[in-house]
């Protein structure tokens, strides 16, 4: 299962990657049929079906025997999902394997995985290296934020690198970043042992992979983006977001409290609590606040400009 790199140098590193689903079996299949694709192939897949009542238990296996799969009851969310395919690593697998986080409507291009272990291998073990994500569902194919540059942490001020940008106009250089988001990122193992895993309590489904890179970052990690390495998404599954689909009242205050909407009081609370630096955490949050209610009411006209890009 070994396969020449980019570099042209036989690369031994296993990378585990690890894929939380629920009732989603047309994108795990999507998905899937993009890793069997991966000119890399010393990878290990495992899937944490989160309780799905779609039929893809069943399906995964009786058509993908070669992925390890692990349950949930529908409560474990992403974090929790990503950490039980985690314990089950750091059991089965090497401290110098890799571990790729993956959402499970993501495909990637061919020599994406490859792209990735090339990159992480030219470094040194404290780096952690996402994908580009972008938007399948757009002709264009614009950039999806894959990370953050944080500008000012007691202004909240950040920059996402490209997004909105079209695949083909962004520069092939690495981009260092101070937050990663979980879509298609390739770390070290080792750093699940020695930091530790994603915050389920806090954060089951949003900001969880924020808050986590935030960790790696303080423990002395360099977070890239490598804009070679292609991820194919599609930001209207992302759940209750104003600024990717157009949501009606009902939405708007259901998203306060689900746990799908990145509008969540209590978790924009936690995460200005937890992920600033001290002295920027109350600025941070009341800012936080003050922009959801912006994106509330500017989200409807985000989302037609969006899709009068397609």
């Amino acid at each position: 299962m070994n396969s020449v790199g980019l570099s042209g140098v036989c690369n031994q590193r296993v990378v585990w990657i690890i894929i939380p689903v629920h009732n989603r079996l047309s994108e795990t299949k999507k998905c899937l049929e993009a890793i069997y694709c991966q000119t890399y192939r010393n990878y290990r897949t495992i899937i944490v079906d989160d309780g799905s009542t779609d039929g893809t238990r069943a399906w995964i296996e009786t058509f993908a025997s070669n992925v390890k799969l692990l349950h949930g009851d529908g409560n474990l969310w992403w974090s929790g999902a990503t950490n039980e395919g985690l314990r089950y690593v750091l059991l089965h697998g090497g401290l110098d394997d890799y571990v790729l986080t993956l959402n499970d409507d993501v495909q990637m291009e061919p020599d994406t995985l490859e792209r990735l272990v090339t990159f992480s291998g030219k470094k040194d073990e404290l780096t952690v290296v996402s994908a580009l994500c972008v938007d399948r569902a757009l002709t264009r194919r614009p950039v999806i934020s894959s990370g953050v540059v944080v500008r000012s942490w007691i202004l909240n001020w950040n920059r996402h690198p490209f997004v909105g940008v079209s695949l083909i106009d962004v520069p092939n250089d690495p981009i260092s970043v101070d937050l990663l988001n979980g879509r298609c990122v390739l770390h070290p193992l080792r750093a699940f042992s020695s930091i530790g895993l994603y915050n389920r309590d806090r954060f089951p489904q949003y900001g969880g992979d924020n808050e986590f890179s935030r960790r790696l970052a303080i423990n002395g990690y360099s977070l890239f983006i490598l804009p070679t390495a292609v991820a194919n998404g599609e930001s209207s599954l992302t759940g209750l977001n104003p600024g990717t689909r157009r949501l009606n009242l009902k939405e708007i205050l259901l998203s306060f409290s689900s746990l799908k909407s990145v509008n969540n009081l209590k978790i924009r609370f936690w995460y200005a609590l937890v992920v600033p630096p001290w002295y920027a955490k109350p600025t941070f949050m009341l800012i936080s606040y003050l922009k959801l209610f912006v994106q509330i009411f500017m989200g409807n006209i985000i989302y037609s400009n969006r899709v009068n890009l397609k």
